[in-house]
C-alpha cells in the first residue's frame, strides 16, 4: 500500500475525531442534560495517573522512576518483582462505562504501554498495543457516534508507531464517512472490547479491576 494513501486514511480518522469533539463543545448544556461530558486531556491524564497510584500502590514509586533505563535496570535485578508486576499488568481489566470519544481509554493505554515496553523490550510495538486493546481495555458508550469515535481513537493509537500491519485500505480514503470506517476497522482482526449498549443493563455482572471515567461535574 502507498504511504500517501495510508497517511490520508489516518488523517481522515483524526479529522473525524476532532470534528466530533468540536461539535460537542457548543452543545455543553445539552450534553450535560444527556449525561455526555468531554473531559480536557490534562484532567484525563491526572485522573488516570491517580487511579494507577491507588491500584499499583506497591509498585507506584517504581513506575515513577525518572528514567526508563533506571526502571529497566531495577527490574532486571529484581526478577520476582518483575514477574509479579508483569502478571498484574497482563491480567488487569479496566472499564470506562461511558467512554465517549475514548480519551480515558487511550490515556490508560499509554500508561500500560510504557510499562509493557520495559517489561517486554523484544516484543514488537504493534503486538504490545494490540495486547493492551484486546486484554486490558473495555468501554461502553450508549451514543452510537461517540462509540464509533472511541473505536477510531483506539484504532489510530494501535497503528501510531507501526503501520506495516495494516492489511486493508478503503479505495478512496478522502471520501470516507465516519459511519463507514468501522467496516474497515473490523478487517484489522483486532478485538476491540467496545460496546454500544447501556452499561447498567448489560455490564452490571462483569468483573473489572478498575472502573474509570469522567468526574462528577
Amino acid at each position: 500500500m502507498e504511504n500517501s494513501s495510508i497517511n490520508t486514511f489516518f488523517e481522515k480518522i483524526d479529522k473525524n475525531i476532532k470534528d466530533f469533539e468540536i461539535e460537542k463543545i457548543p452543545k455543553k448544556n445539552k450534553s450535560k442534560n444527556n449525561g455526555v461530558i468531554y473531559t480536557p486531556k490534562q484532567i484525563v491524564e491526572y485522573i488516570v495517573s491517580n487511579v494507577f497510584n491507588l491500584h499499583f500502590d506497591e509498585y507506584y514509586d517504581l513506575l515513577k522512576l525518572p528514567q526508563i533505563k533506571a526502571l529497566k535496570r531495577f527490574l532486571t535485578n529484581n526478577p520476582n518483582l518483575k514477574n509479579r508486576l508483569d502478571n498484574k499488568i497482563k491480567s488487569i481489566k479496566i472499564l470506562d462505562p461511558a467512554c465517549g470519544s475514548g480519551r480515558f481509554l487511550v490515556a490508560i493505554a499509554d500508561l500500560l504501554y510504557e510499562v509493557n515496553r520495559v517489561l517486554h523490550p523484544n516484543i514488537r510495538d504493534y503486538e504490545i498495543r494490540k495486547r493492551i486493546i484486546q486484554n486490558n481495555l473495555y468501554g461502553v458508550e450508549i451514543e452510537k457516534k461517540a462509540y464509533i469515535i472511541s473505536k477510531l481513537r483506539l484504532f489510530s493509537w494501535l497503528f501510531s508507531t507501526d503501520k506495516s500491519h495494516l492489511k486493508f485500505l478503503p479505495p478512496n480514503p478522502n471520501d470516507l464517512e465516519v459511519d463507514d470506517i468501522p467496516n474497515y476497522i473490523e478487517q484489522s482482526e483486532v478485538k476491540f472490547n467496545l460496546f454500544n449498549v447501556d452499561f447498567l443493563i448489560d455490564f452490571i455482572s462483569e468483573d473489572f479491576d478498575l472502573v474509570i471515567g469522567n468526574p462528577p461535574y
